[in-house]
């Protein structure tokens, strides 16, 4: 964010402060909130993006993936910022995002499970800072890919969210 200045700067107090006001949010909701879903990116979410995405890039300031730079660094670090107001935008947003809360794993086949698990272990094992980074970013556009009309159409959103006890 250096070289864009007080916009950078900017870019960086925007991050934080999101991560506030959905700290805030979440501490004053009035209602009791589907616990299947976050309402907005989780803050770990959005600072695991940029954790990991710090790792990815501690050899370089273009991204390279395999030996070949995909994206010069100027590109990059534009990249970079709007990533930054990105996220907190995502982080205050209504967009609802998966939570594992929800997830009855006794319903499910434990050797699919293991299966998968094994082969995502496998994956990120060969390339840990790449693997890591795109896991995040992919969880941080998963909400915005559940708000899209064709997903909507084909897995219509259940809302089953209460008022809280006492409060009408």
């Amino acid at each position: 964010l250096k070289p864009f200045g007080w916009i950078g700067g900017l870019a960086a107090f925007a991050f934080a402060a999101c991560g506030a006001f959905r700290l805030a949010r979440f501490n004053i909701q009035p209602h009791v909130v589907d616990k299947r879903y976050f309402v907005g990116l989780p803050i770990p979410a959005a600072a695991a993006v940029v954790a990991t995405f710090v790792l990815f890039m501690k050899e370089s300031s273009a991204v390279v993936v395999y030996g070949r730079e995909l994206v010069p660094p100027q590109a990059t670090a534009a990249g970079v910022l709007l990533a930054m107001y990105g996220l907190g935008f995502l982080m205050v947003s209504r967009i609802r995002y998966r939570s594992l809360k929800g997830l009855d794993m006794r319903k499910r086949k434990p050797a699919t499970i293991l299966t998968t698990l094994l082969l995502v272990l496998v994956i990120v094992a060969s390339h840990p800072s790449l693997f890591l980074f795109v896991f995040f970013l992919l969880y941080a556009f998963s909400g915005i890919v559940r708000m899209l009309p064709f997903w909507q159409r084909r897995y219509p959103m259940e809302t089953t969210e209460q008022p809280a006890q006492g409060k009408h």
